[in-house]
């Protein structure tokens, strides 16, 4: 467990701490406007790249779809020797097979019809079993406190301090 911070300001009464709450206000305030500037500059910066990445991303796209379309025209001829993919002086296009995937036969089944099948030939053997997790919410609802060390339990409550300046209401 971290060591808790030290205080940097010790405070020695209300009037202190409301001295306190009035620069908390402050350097809030002074982050949101550093918060706003940072943002604003990457915004600009990134606007002066945005033309030239979708032009880029645009000419990538289409010399991808002319090199896929001129492979599967002309499948004869560049798959020759049995390899799905073709040498060229600056790279390699090809194909690549994907792992097999379980799909539906066609529309008239579901995974729902094809679940109840399985079931009736092997029982649950294709069946995912997930670990049983402890309903905390119905717990806490509906056994008693006083109860619930018999389980190895206990019920436990933490608080966190917070402050938060009050703001004058924003300029019309």
């Amino acid at each position: 467990m971290a060591r808790p911070k030290k205080a940097s300001v010790v405070l020695g009464s209300i009037d202190d701490c409301t001295r306190a709450m009035g620069e908390l206000l402050v350097a809030i305030t002074e982050l949101e406007i550093l918060t706003a500037e940072s943002d604003r500059a990457r915004a600009l910066a990134s606007a002066q790249f945005e033309t030239r990445l979708d032009a880029a991303h645009m000419q990538k796209d289409g010399l991808e779809m002319a090199l896929r379309d001129y492979y599967y025209t002309h499948l004869a001829e560049v798959e020759q020797g049995g390899v799905k993919h073709k040498q060229l002086a600056n790279g390699v296009m090809g194909r690549r097979d994907n792992p097999t995937a379980l799909k539906l036969k066609n529309r008239s089944w579901t995974w729902g019809s094809v679940l109840v099948v399985l079931r009736e030939k092997f029982g649950d053997r294709y069946l995912r079993r997930r670990d049983p997790e402890i309903d905390k919410d119905l717990v806490k609802a509906e056994l008693p406190a006083d109860d619930l060390g018999a389980y190895g339990l206990k019920l436990e409550q933490d608080e966190t301090f917070y402050a938060e300046p009050t703001r004058l209401p924003e300029a019309v």
